[in-house]
């Protein structure tokens, strides 16, 4: 059995190269690919469909409101695109309903923009880090973020449980037992 706690912990804190399905061989990749394969079927991925659509739906929504507002609007689309796609991981892999459009610095928009922190530094960091095996130690992704989605998606979990809530998304995935071959990861 699986446990949720202990072991997704355990799997977050693992060797994130180790478990990069693109570094994995053999019968590794073989079994990390047949546990993440039923995640992305036709259906799965039309099931969180819906999700992508109403994250769509608050973009316009905003776009409308902005646009009544001013007679002549500038859009930022790097913005625009990185507030919109943070909504979608949000609400399909966290169960979460952001909407960075009205909230402009919301936590998690704060912390994914900590994680994915482009400078030229970070670039190295990361080249290095997928070529260099050995120094995934001491190259280490901001851990303030990454405990922050850590807890967020065990809290999320938990909650759903005990509430018996269910959505098209990771969370309920996870929950349901599709990804039980997590726990080989550790």
């Amino acid at each position: 059995m699986f446990n949720w706690t202990g072991d997704l912990l355990q799997l977050w804190r693992s060797n994130t190269n180790r478990d990069n399905s693109n570094h994995n061989r053999d019968a590794r990749w073989k079994d990390m690919r047949s546990t993440l394969s039923p995640v992305f079927t036709g259906s799965k991925m039309r099931q969180m469909f819906q999700l992508i659509n109403q994250v769509a739906k608050e973009a316009v929504s905003c776009l409308k409101q902005d646009e009544s507002s001013v007679q002549e609007t500038e859009l930022d689309m790097k913005d625009y695109c990185t507030r919109f796609t943070n909504d979608v991981i949000a609400s399909t892999a966290f169960g979460l309903q952001v909407n960075s459009f009205k909230d402009r610095e919301n936590t998690f928009y704060q912390m994914g923009k900590k994680l994915t922190n482009s400078s030229f530094l970070q670039n190295i960091k990361f080249m290095l880090f997928v070529a260099l095996k050995s120094l995934n130690k001491i190259l280490k992704v901001d851990k303030k973020s990454t405990q922050y989605f850590v807890r967020l998606m065990l809290d999320a979990m938990k909650y759903r449980q005990e509430h018996k809530i269910t959505r098209p998304d990771m969370i309920n995935m996870l929950i349901s037992g599709k990804l039980h071959n997590l726990s080989n990861y550790k």
